[in-house]
């Protein structure tokens, strides 16, 4: 049987767009192979939890894996481990954003020259996006051949919820007001984010008479940058923060939001835009990177540097119903083409092109 260790640096059932992957991944096919994941995020000696470091990756690295094993690196977190020099090795890049725009930290550079090191030595590349891949070609000079674009999915349980009862009642548990339209941005606070643009676009919408009942919600763990720029706007009042939101609610709250906003400069994939697709709301988001390839035509594509484009496809939106029609309709086709059964069998067929084993 074609056995494979799926080294993952995430805890397991993490939310992440990487580690829902390792985890979908890992159910889907240890079904039809021996697929064993390794966690390399804390080393535990005398029930004392560390920080992994390099060394500490290595150990544990080590210490887990099959000498038979095909090797997954799943991210380019852990590609260092990849200077090993093993045998049958796979690494999953989402993206090389911090080595292509890194500050001038010394420690941060070795350590990503190390990464890069690691996916240049590995026998198969798997990039969770064309952008990504042509980052890698372009920055790496990494052969086109060597490397396989596998998109990621979203899960069947992002889907548009009709039954208004429960979406009252989910607004009123989470004291959302019900007669408010609400604006939504899931993402962190990392200057990429570009998570500034969308708080001035929106100052800007709320001095309009028009937007009295727009709110704005925004699933991040917000930064004191990020924190003090809302008190600066004295828009305290029409903002929601929320910093620890489940999987299942996750659902609702694209449910009850009128848009989805994503205005980041870069993205590897954009795991959220499609998971907003799939539940039925109606999307803006930028122009760059991945992004394009990920909400093809469902979505509107505004410059993330250009505030006036932001709040004018708001706008749009916000005042016609029959182009949010439209998005809505046209965002659930789209996400249909991303299942992560197909992902996982895109990944076991890298496994079978580097493994002797025959069926």
């Amino acid at each position: 049987m074609l056995k494979v260790d799926l080294v993952t640096g995430e805890f397991p059932n993490a939310k992440s767009g990487i580690g829902r992957m390792h985890t979908e991944i890992y159910h889907i096919l240890k079904k039809k192979i021996d697929i064993k994941l390794i966690y390399t995020n804390l080393l535990i000696i005398n029930g004392i939890k560390l920080l992994s470091r390099l060394t500490f990756l290595m150990l544990v690295f080590l210490r887990e894996k099959r000498d038979d094993s095909i090797i997954h690196i799943g991210s380019q977190e852990n590609a260092h481990l990849l200077n090993l020099n093993l045998s049958r090795s796979v690494v999953t890049v989402c993206d090389i954003y911090p080595y292509l725009y890194s500050n001038n930290n010394i420690i941060s550079k070795i350590i990503w020259a190390l990464r890069i090191r690691g996916i240049k030595r590995a026998q198969k590349i798997i990039s969770i996006s064309k952008k990504t891949k042509e980052d890698l070609i372009r920055h790496c000079n990494i052969q086109s051949n060597k490397i396989h674009v596998i998109y990621l999915g979203v899960d069947e349980s992002f889907k548009p919820i009709i039954n208004l009862t429960k979406l009252n009642r989910f607004l009123d548990m989470h004291k959302l007001p019900r007669l408010s339209k609400y604006l939504l941005y899931i993402g962190s606070c990392q200057k990429r984010k570009n998570i500034d643009k969308l708080l001035l676009a929106f100052s800007y919408l709320k001095k309009k008479k028009k937007y009295h009942n727009l709110k704005l919600i925004l699933i991040t763990k917000i930064s004191s940058e990020t924190k003090s720029k809302i008190t600066e706007s004295k828009l305290e009042n029409e903002i929601f923060i929320k910093s620890e939101v489940s999987s299942r609610e996750l659902v609702y709250y694209y449910n009850i939001a009128s848009i989805f906003i994503y205005p980041s400069m870069y993205e590897g994939f954009g795991l959220p835009p499609l998971e907003a697709m799939a539940s039925g709301c109606p999307i803006i988001t930028s122009n760059t990177s991945s992004l394009p390839e990920i909400v093809g035509e469902a979505g509107i594509m505004i410059n993330p540097n250009n505030i006036k484009e932001l709040t004018t496809a708001i706008d749009r939106v916000y005042s016609n119903d029959n182009l949010k029609k439209t998005m809505i309709m046209n965002g659930l086709a789209q996400a249909k083409k991303f299942r992560w059964g197909r992902t996982a069998v895109q990944t076991m067929n890298v496994y079978k092109s580097l493994s002797t084993y025959k069926e």
